[in-house]
């Protein structure tokens, strides 16, 4: 199957997807959010 083929690719992007999101909560807890970007 096609994408057995790529499995290892749509792994790494799940994994990244999952680190961005545990960031995007941390930055959100912050007190001054602005100052971030």
């Amino acid at each position: 199957m096609p994408h057995q083929k790529y499995q290892s690719c749509i792994d790494a992007c799940n994994a990244c997807t999952v680190e961005c999101e545990h960031c995007t909560t941390a930055c959100l807890q912050e007190s001054e959010v602005k100052n971030l970007v």
